[in-house]
């Protein structure tokens, strides 16, 4: 009877030293903002973008959204058969302005085609959009 305890109180031990170190593999990372999660580098086309590296459009910057949606029309059209899609990043400095962030991408059947970065300023909404390997330059 004492063996069938002492293995019963060993096999218990062996029990939590393995939950405890699972317990370090699941550390919380939510104090890491999502652009330092996920670094990506945009490919011609993949499957939908991770939603997380993407904020929520303010109160009252629908505005925003319609500007850097018409300049990027008109920056690079639609292809045909293809939706346009908006992902916002947040705030940020754009040749030294205050701006709304946002990636645009083309997409059809679940496969997302990155298009550019458009970027709206805060005081006057200037536009400024970016390629990928580019620096920003003032919308037409």
């Amino acid at each position: 009877m004492k063996k069938f305890l002492i293995i019963a109180i060993m096999s218990a031990a062996a029990a939590m030293c393995v939950s405890c170190a699972e317990a370090g593999l699941n550390q919380d990372n939510s104090e890491i903002t999502p652009a330092q999660q996920s670094v990506t580098s945009e490919t011609s086309s993949q499957a939908q973008p991770d939603s997380s590296m993407f904020s929520v459009l303010p109160e009252g910057a629908d505005k925003v959204l319609d500007t850097a949606a018409k300049s990027a029309d008109n920056a690079y059209p639609v292809k045909k058969e293809y939706k346009r899609s908006f992902g916002y990043m947040g705030k940020d400095k754009v040749n030294g302005a205050d701006c709304y962030c946002f990636k645009v991408y083309d997409c059809k059947d679940d496969e997302f085609d990155y298009v550019a970065d458009v970027a709206v300023s805060v005081s006057d909404s200037k536009v400024f959009t970016r390629q990928v390997g580019k620096t920003y330059v003032p919308a037409a």
